[in-house]
């Protein structure tokens, strides 16, 4: 498929460079709170670092595996949004996708996030996953 993995690369911070068949590249970062259960053998960075691929698929030994396909998405989510910074004074949707990229905190309601170099405005209200 067009989302297979054909080359992947450990880095620090539990970030990997991925490339897809199709073509596609990026940075992939995990959230050490979301390494738990099955993942948690990725908290070791001597054991993150065997990092392989496996049908497509980034693959650690144990057969610990990562979705190709959320992948995938997630760096054309990042390509896109690259893409949609603005350089003008609305800056606002620039921010609004990268708290959205950079996973703000999930819950009900909507966070109010801290906003440095927005002129007018201090905070934004981001809606929560």
């Amino acid at each position: 498929m067009y989302w297979d993995v054909v080359e992947v690369r450990p880095e620090p911070g539990y970030s990997l460079y991925v490339r897809f068949q199709d073509g596609l590249s990026g940075h992939v970062r995990l959230q050490e709170e979301d390494l738990t259960g099955v993942l948690a053998p990725l908290k070791d960075a001597s054991f993150f670092e065997q990092v392989y691929i496996d049908c497509g698929a980034v693959a650690w030994p144990g057969e610990i595996d990562l979705a190709p396909d959320a992948m995938h998405a997630e760096v054309a989510r990042q390509k896109i949004a690259a893409r949609r910074v603005p350089t003008g004074r609305n800056r606002e949707p620039a921010l609004l996708a990268a708290c959205e990229l950079n996973r703000i905190p999930v819950g009900i309601g909507h966070e109010s996030v801290a906003v440095s170099g927005l002129p007018g405005s201090d905070k934004i209200r981001v809606p929560r996953q």
